[in-house]
């Protein structure tokens, strides 16, 4: 019989959520890109890449950090390294660009 181990799951689990949100948070970005702007392909791959970066720099960066609640998993810090990083990239781009 074939067995897949608890850790294979768990990173099974953690690729599917982080899929999961890197897709909310870059729909979430094109519903305020389209009442604002023209969309290009230059801003959906900026986008689409900012956010897988930031996927890997925190999944990488997780097992580093020892302060770390138990609470906050390496799916849950990517999660919410991915929603952090686009907001902020967002702000400051918002901030810098003439009106």
């Amino acid at each position: 019989m074939f067995v897949i181990s608890p850790d294979a799951w768990a990173t099974v689990v953690a690729v599917v959520i982080i899929c999961v949100t890197i897709v909310t948070v870059f729909a979430t970005k094109l519903e305020e890109k389209k009442r604002t702007d023209v969309i290009s392909k230059a801003w959906v791959v900026s986008e689409i890449g900012t956010s897988i970066i930031a996927a890997y720099v925190a999944w990488e960066v997780h097992p580093h950090i020892t302060w770390m609640p138990v609470l906050v998993t390496q799916p849950v810090f990517t999660v919410l390294a991915i929603h952090g990083g686009i907001s902020f990239l967002s702000a400051v781009r918002n901030k810098t660009t003439p009106s």
